[in-house]
């Protein structure tokens, strides 16, 4: 049951724009127009962005270039070849590649989208859910007094009845249309 309502969270989440995925703050603006590795008719054309990086791979049987995972998307190479010439194709703006992963650059990013990414960070830490930290995050910066938002509160503050409750994704926390 606590997976349905997860995936009926993420459901809804991704039909509402204004829900923001804290932990994909990581993106690339594309140099030139690129394929995706896994599916070449999907591109970023060149001045879009590829958002939700997660992961930087060198080289393997995937890609003869090192290449950016988007999360829940694909894959694109950091360089293609143009003219026969090796050119560059991603280019990180707000945060650095750490071995096989990325990392963001907190001073690139705005304070208040830092601060729903730490929360959001926090909330899954404790516990919760992707989905539900997500909107649980947003009940607590937009309605501070709704029930999830004192919930998210005390929780943050590290009382364990909080905590404990944080833990079952409850209802209150995951149902986004009634932030509205």
């Amino acid at each position: 049951m606590k997976k349905l309502m997860t995936l009926l969270c993420l459901i809804i989440m991704m039909m509402n724009f204004n829900v923001s995925f804290a932990l994909d703050l990581c993106q690339a603006i594309a140099l030139e127009d690129v394929s995706a590795i896994e599916s070449p008719e999907s591109i970023i054309k060149k001045g879009e962005f590829l958002t939700a990086i997660t992961q930087y791979n060198l080289p393997d049987e995937l890609s003869k270039e090192p290449y950016f995972c988007a999360h829940g998307g694909y894959c694109y190479p950091t360089h293609i070849i143009k003219n026969g010439i090796r050119v560059e194709a991603l280019r990180l703006t707000n945060c650095k590649i750490v071995g096989n992963s990325v990392e963001l650059i907190r001073s690139k990013v705005d304070p208040a989208t830092l601060r729903a990414h730490d929360i959001d960070e926090k909330l899954k830490s404790l516990g919760m859910s992707i989905a539900c930290a997500a909107n649980a995050t947003e009940f607590y910066l937009k309605k501070p007094k709704s029930k999830c938002g004192k919930l998210v509160q005390h929780a943050l503050e590290g009382n364990p009845t909080a905590i404990e409750l944080i833990e079952k994704d409850p209802d209150y926390c995951c149902n986004y249309w009634k932030i509205k």
